[in-house]
């Protein structure tokens, strides 16, 4: 197909798919003569990758390229595309990390050192989670030590299934990026249901066949409601 096909299947337009070809994101396709390129449904399946990525899984481009490097990559570990999937979050300003920081970050070492947890000293996620608990403290509100000891099993569990899953579908293990904003939205229905039962609100009964009009959903799901269609499961 022409860039111009691969724009409209993509839903990318040509500048973009100009400009990840540039970055080295997608590609080259093959060339016809002067001007002339023809792209496959390797281009189109890497492009809607590309795009979920960004818009779905919220990823930099720094970070879609690292991802596309370990997947590209035949030798590739589930372990590598985890690690790599979780590197999408900005720096933050090291200004901020004074002492409650620090106690912060000591408390969830001790945390997850009881746990059992393996983690590197110097691990970035460490830092981060300590940026969330000093953030919390900047409220004036400590994070209870059970709850905290809950997230910490939630997570092991969590990634453990993700494990065992990437195991047995190693073609699959970057779709956890989309997991996480589907465990993100999960909790969120997850707190709509436990606030409905309490008596906190009020909701027509739910049905697999209806959206939150009441209305039949579309049963073309080759596209979602933000136009953006799902990637290919392999890459090539």
């Amino acid at each position: 197909m022409r860039i111009t096909e691969l724009s409209e299947r993509s839903g990318l337009s040509i500048s973009t798919i100009k400009y990840y070809r540039r970055e080295g994101l997608l590609p080259p396709g093959r060339s016809l003569g002067p001007n002339r390129v023809q792209y496959d449904r390797r281009h189109l399946s890497r492009l809607r990758l590309i795009r979920q990525l960004v818009e779905v899984g919220g990823l930099t481009l720094a970070a879609v390229r690292a991802l596309l490097e370990i997947l590209d990559d035949p030798a590739h570990t589930p372990f590598q595309v985890l690690a790599t999937a979780g590197g999408r979050r900005k720096a933050r300003c090291a200004a901020s990390r004074g002492e409650a920081w620090q106690q912060a970050r000591s408390r969830m070492a001790r945390m997850l050192a009881r746990s059992g947890w393996r983690v590197r000293g110097d691990a970035a996620a460490l830092d981060e989670a300590a940026d969330v608990l000093s953030a919390l403290q900047g409220f004036d509100y400590d994070i209870p030590a059970d709850l905290l000891a809950g997230y910490v099993r939630l997570a092991r569990a969590t990634v453990a299934e993700e494990v065992r899953l990437a195991h047995a579908m190693p073609f699959q293990v970057h779709m956890t990026i989309f997991y996480n904003e589907l465990f993100a939205v999960l909790r969120r229905l997850a707190r709509e249901d436990w606030g409905l039962r309490q008596g906190l609100g009020a909701a027509a009964p739910l049905r697999g066949d209806v959206n939150g009009s009441g209305h039949p959903l579309p049963r073309d799901d080759s596209t979602d409601r933000c136009g953006i269609t799902p990637p290919a499961r392999t890459l090539q």
